[in-house]
């Protein structure tokens, strides 16, 4: 599923990064912001506008609307 889907709370792992990854940032920038495929990290919440706040390593920044539908998860079990 897209990473525009996952809930709020929900740990996922990167499946892909479509080369479409957004206007503005490219997957070459998401991947230098350390998500590739096989990283986990939580979802923490979403923001106006689509876009998705996430938490890797401690550090929190967000991903817009239009490069978190082009980050492709799965739900990682609690």
């Amino acid at each position: 599923m897209p990473l525009a889907e996952a809930a709020a709370g929900d740990t996922v792992r990167v499946v892909r990064v479509d080369a479409r990854a957004g206007s503005g940032t490219g997957a070459g920038e998401l991947i230098a912001l350390g998500i590739s495929a096989g990283r986990m990290f939580p979802v923490v919440e979403h923001l106006p506008g689509g876009g998705v706040l996430l938490d890797m390593d401690g550090r929190q920044f967000a991903i817009g609307g239009n490069a978190a539908a082009a980050i492709w998860v799965r739900l990682v079990d609690a």
